[in-house]
């Protein structure tokens, strides 16, 4: 229970397979948390810089690789603060981004597609053009969906 969860999972891994198997368990955890945290500080500040670019068009008059430097600087700087401010609880902090990405984020990136799909992109093409593959109205529809529902779940069902 708590911080020892990991270590708890692996001897019970380790009945089955030995003491070699609860050590590749353990490897394993590492592996992925250490992907984790290479994806994060990787992926997402190009993604977000890029985000930043289309949708703040002041934004692109930063060079990229600064763009990129300033979100992983607050990815760094968010990161030290959540887990000094919740303590080293790696139970509780793999909960949390769980809820956080799967209630919080759903409903803010159903926002963002359809403000792109819907307000960036005709921008881009000419009118010929985006009759030709602007998008169905359903997308509409199944994005709004998607942001009324998450936000339900996040706001209603997430405190009880």
């Amino acid at each position: 229970e708590g911080n020892n969860v990991a270590f708890t999972l692996s001897r019970i891994f380790g009945e089955k397979w030995g003491e070699i198997g609860a050590h590749l368990y353990v490897l394993a955890g590492l592996a992925a948390l250490i992907s984790t945290m290479l994806g994060q500080f990787a992926g997402w500040p190009r993604l977000l810089a890029d985000c930043g670019r289309i949708l703040f068009p002041g934004f692109g008059k930063i060079p990229w690789l600064k763009q990129f430097r300033l979100v992983l600087i607050l990815f760094t700087f968010s990161n030290m603060v959540i887990v000094y401010g919740y303590g080293v609880k790696p139970v509780l902090l793999v909960q949390l981004g769980a809820v956080l990405d799967g209630l919080l984020l759903t409903p803010l990136q159903a926002v963002a597609v359809g403000v792109v799909l819907y307000l960036v992109m005709p921008k881009f093409f000419s009118k010929e053009a985006w009759k030709i593959i602007k998008p169905s109205p359903v997308y509409a529809v199944m994005l709004s969906l998607a942001f009324l529902v998450f936000s339900y779940f996040c706001l209603f069902k997430l405190w009880e």
